[in-house]
């Protein structure tokens, strides 16, 4: 019952994005034929009943499922204060668990179970309330004599209306002069020939379903009043404009103070008595073009509100080649743990997780939740001693909800994940992967990724505040065996907070080995290496740059930068001559990417030029 009713709670709060869609289509379309708004209103009971749609991009839903089915849980847990023991009893119960092994739930499931019971109670009140209701009408016109046709005339009644599912009939005042009595008699006809005796009582039992939702009970009432000034019009149309001024009498005298909601009957002066009036005595027949919009409105409206927001593979966020991944890590928000290289099964589990495409983050300047973090390593080896390393980070919040994902310049939005527990079943999976041998050219790095004890954060605010910076590596530390950078000028964007409340860039720390690169691991700040150009842990003024080989000789290349160096701003061609005997140079064609190291001045001639550059190689 828990299930059903976080299913039922679910669909009613996206009926409510719908019914706040149609509230405002019928008011931009108060113009066109009431018989519109009578449809608008069958999209909000396709919602309310359907517990799934059809994905599309066009979809104004923020999501189908707000409160994911995650949240009764009965897994068994504990807290105890000590991360250690409590992931290891944990890990032990929730084995135990799958097992099917009987454990005692958590109070999300007792509170769940309590909210069911009141909901099945409040739907059993409502149907006992038409039941009651119905019964009473039923003994008024139990003396009611037939007048003609499906007509009955009534003493114990105020207002005509209509009673009954399958054989309706139209009940009339006796007390009812015969000129109003033609007009009540048209208006109820066009109830019958609408079928509106059947869809007010299934919109009730709707409204009994979801009766928890205040904006349901709204959208009730309004489609009361769009059935009966739907009927309104069409008399008016069929009987001419002539008679709105006694149309109108009609239902001020049939007018009666309602002072409650039932699903029966269909009663002519019930409901929005002043609002009709005003619409009859304000009636003129729509023009074509005002139908044909309406019409291409509705449609557009429907495809808008039928359907569910997109949702899209973990692997379609950012550019993941499965085939090029050598080494993953995984973190939960402690440190990092290499696990080795994955099977392809169990990457295609992680990136074939779902998530919809509706953002949860609006903005890059909220908080991340780092909580849950996979580390996939591309290793692209070249046919030179240099190689280039791309890290792709995967952030799981806490309770696996949402995630966001980064590769070095291009984080996304958060997303909400549409099955978290498979995101944590995956992610359990890669925790405790085995691996029986490193992975051929994994990534040098240690098993367990510590932070330096007096490092209170690592923070860059390029992506928390989502700064744009200039596209080139910047230089910020060299040890033996490498050179770090960063790949986009940002250095004085990631500072460093020690526990003293002190703060510096993460590249003057390093440099005065006040923090270790594991740190920026550990913090997830990304960075590039590469085998070391420079002098380790000293400051240096060479600068760095790709760019495209447009020409190539035994002792020159001719090159076009991306991003040019400040010195090479007026030239497009930039001529770099070195020594093959004192540089190697990896063998180039035209065409290829070659990342450039130089030390010193860049001549301002046309094409620019260096002359013994420090480094060249294929990124």
């Amino acid at each position: 019952m828990d299930v059903v009713f976080l299913k039922v709670l679910n669909m009613s709060i996206t009926a409510t994005w719908v019914v706040l869609g149609v509230v405002l289509f019928r008011f931009l379309l108060k113009k066109a034929p009431k018989w519109i708004s009578c449809i608008l209103w069958s999209l909000v009971a396709i919602r309310l009943i359907l517990p799934s749609s059809i994905e599309s991009i066009f979809s104004l839903i923020t999501s189908s499922d707000t409160i994911d089915t995650t949240v009764y849980n009965a897994r068994p847990f504990i807290e105890s204060g000590i991360h250690t023991v409590d992931n290891r009893v944990n890990g032990y119960l929730s084995s135990r668990y799958n097992e099917g092994v009987t454990v005692p739930a958590g109070n999300t499931s007792n509170i769940l179970t309590i909210l069911g019971v009141i909901w099945i109670i409040g739907i059993i009140l409502m149907l006992v309330y038409t039941v009651i209701s119905y019964i009473r009408i039923q003994k008024k016109v139990g003396e009611a004599a037939l007048l003609k046709e499906n007509t009955w005339i009534c003493d114990n009644i105020d207002t005509p209306f209509i009673l009954g599912i399958f054989k309706p009939r139209i009940y009339i005042p006796s007390t009812m002069s015969e000129q109003d009595m033609e007009y009540v008699i048209a208006h109820e006809k066009a109830h019958l020939k609408r079928r509106d005796h059947l869809w007010k009582p299934f919109g009730f039992l709707l409204l009994s379903l979801h009766w928890f939702n205040p904006i349901v009970w709204i959208a009730y009432v309004l489609l009361c009043r769009d059935i009966e000034s739907a009927c309104d019009e069409k008399v008016i149309k069929e009987k001419g404009t002539e008679i709105k001024k006694c149309y109108s009498e009609a239902l001020i005298n049939c007018s009666v103070p309602r002072k409650s909601i039932s699903a029966c009957p269909l009663a002519f002066g019930e409901t929005g008595v002043k609002q009709r009036i005003k619409g009859v005595l304000n009636y003129k027949k729509p023009a074509f073009w005002i139908i044909m919009v309406a019409i291409i409105t509705l449609i557009i409206t429907s495809v808008c509100l039928l359907t569910n927001p997109s949702s899209i593979k973990l692997q379609n966020i950012e550019d993941i080649s499965l085939g090029s991944i050598k080494e993953v890590y995984i973190s939960n928000g402690e440190t990092y743990d290499s696990v080795g290289a994955l099977s392809k099964d169990l990457l295609k589990d992680l990136t074939d997780i779902k998530i919809s495409k509706t953002e949860i983050s609006k903005s890059r300047s909220e908080h991340r939740d780092k909580s849950h973090t996979i580390v996939l390593q591309e290793q692209h080896a070249q046919h030179t001693i240099y190689s280039y390393v791309d890290r792709i980070y995967i952030h799981f919040n806490s309770d696996f909800k949402s995630v966001w994902v980064n590769n070095i310049t291009k984080p996304t939005l958060s997303y909400k994940v549409k099955n978290p527990n498979e995101a944590e079943r995956v992610y359990n999976l890669i925790s405790t992967y085995n691996v029986s041998a490193p992975a051929e050219n994994s990534v040098d790095k240690s098993q367990n990724v510590t932070v330096t004890k007096n490092i209170k954060s690592i923070v860059d605010k390029t992506i928390e505040e989502n700064i744009p910076t200039d596209q080139a590596l910047e230089y910020i530390y060299s040890d033996s065996n490498y050179d770090y950078f960063f790949p986009s000028i940002r250095s004085q964007y990631v500072i460093v907070t020690f526990n003293d409340s002190t703060q510096k860039t993460a590249k003057e720390a390093l440099l005065n080995k006040e923090i270790k690169i594991s740190d920026l691991d550990y913090y997830v700040i990304d960075y590039i290496k590469t085998p070391s150009c420079f002098e380790p842990g000293t400051t240096t003024d060479k600068q760095i740059f790709d760019a495209e080989v447009i020409e190539v000789k035994n002792n020159s290349i001719l090159v076009t930068s991306y991003i040019k160096p400040n010195e090479a701003r007026s030239s497009e061609k930039i001529y770099i001559s070195f020594d093959p005997e004192k540089l190697y140079v990896p063998e180039l064609k035209v065409r290829d990417t070659v990342r450039i190291v130089y030390s010193e001045y860049m001549t301002e001639t046309y094409p620019a030029q260096i002359n013994s550059p420090y480094a060249i190689f294929i990124p």
